[in-house]
């Protein structure tokens, strides 16, 4: 069963492939300025705050490169290519959802808790009730670029 987190998550993939196949190519370009400038700004802000900022970077991203004079294509491939784009995107922002709550260290098992037990009952109750937020953490946790990006503020 699906918990809030996993809805949400969902939603901002959908949400992400629908904008990529309404804007077209541009929002394919959009998405490596977009990585790289979360890559950059990510560890200066809050682990809560990393899902806004992505979905503020990617639509602001694609909106910065209507500016740039590309030839159309036709309609179709636009929608396909922007889809790509949306379906990339997506991908980073759900990941971004699932893994961004805090974690703590717990040094009598020496093991990284996820998530933090100083969060919410029902903010916590969301991660551990989704069938994606703890297996997600665990992957980006032991994937060193995986961790430089989503997990900015893991030792």
């Amino acid at each position: 069963m699906l918990s809030w987190l996993d809805l949400i998550a969902l939603l901002g993939f959908a949400t992400a492939i629908a904008l990529g196949i309404r804007q077209g190519v541009p929002f394919v370009l959009a998405v490596v300025p977009a990585l790289v400038l979360y890559v950059l700004l990510a560890p200066l802000f809050p682990a809560m705050v990393l899902p806004v900022l992505a979905l503020a970077l990617g639509i602001g991203m694609a909106s910065l490169t209507h500016y740039i004079p590309l030839p159309r294509l036709s309609p179709p491939l636009e929608a396909v290519l922007g889809g790509v784009g949306g379906f990339l995107w997506g991908t980073f922002l759900a990941l971004t959802i699932w893994v961004s709550f805090p974690s703590e260290y717990v040094a009598s098992s020496g093991i990284q808790r996820y998530p933090s037990e100083q969060l919410q009952v029902t903010i916590r109750d969301g991660i551990i009730n989704s069938p994606f937020a703890r297996p997600l953490f665990s992957w980006a946790s032991e994937s060193p670029i995986l961790k430089a990006a989503l997990l900015p503020h893991e030792k």
